[in-house]
């Protein structure tokens, strides 16, 4: 399982290689951004950024004209396709539009679709929006990592050293369980 940003889609590989040395196809889908109950949908815009500083005529009227280039809808395409972020050209407003261009595939279109989607129904914002958010950040960051590692390390312990099955393997993981422990230990880091 892998849990990351928009962007990182254009780095998720389409095949790898299972335990047993299989190449396999991956399944990649793209969900809205989860909310606790009660709580206002809300979620943190990331993502690159352009500034003009003051400068001589020449220059910022240079740079005025790289960010007209740079916004235009040919070129912010080609952005969006390379960098699965969402396009900053108003006639880029839906993915129905770009079901026929070749650079956005079926799962690209999928993570716009939701980042689209999540950019107009939820509270966008801009850093953090709650006190001690970094450090709750980093450390559900920190707690997802290590219990996935662990669950790595159990999981081939029953098949290094138990001699199960993939399959055997995978059924003595009690991962409903694991996630109800993951769960708990979020919730601890929102009290």
């Amino acid at each position: 399982a892998y849990i990351g940003s928009m962007s990182s889609y254009s780095f998720f590989p389409n095949e790898t290689i299972d335990i047993s040395g299989n190449v396999v196809s991956t399944n990649m889908v793209a969900y809205l951004m989860p909310c606790l109950e009660g709580s206002e949908k809300s979620s943190i815009q990331q993502g690159a950024g352009l500034a003009l500083l003051s400068s001589s005529k020449e220059k910022e009227e240079a740079a005025v004209e790289f960010v007209k280039w740079l916004t235009s809808t040919e070129i912010n395409l080609e952005v969006a396709s390379e960098l699965s972020y969402l396009s900053v050209n108003e006639n880029i407003t839906d993915t129905k539009s770009l079901e026929n261009n070749e650079k956005f595939d079926e799962k690209m279109i999928m993570v716009l679709d939701i980042g689209m989607k999540q950019s107009s129904e939820y509270n966008m914002v801009i850093g953090f929006d709650f006190d001690n958010s970094y450090s709750v950040r980093t450390s559900l960051n920190t707690l997802t990592e290590n219990m996935c590692e662990e669950g790595r390390e159990e999981f081939l312990s029953y098949i290094d050293t138990s001699g199960f099955t993939f399959e055997t393997a995978y059924s003595n993981m009690k991962y409903n369980e694991k996630f109800e422990i993951w769960k708990e230990e979020v919730k601890k880091l929102f009290k």
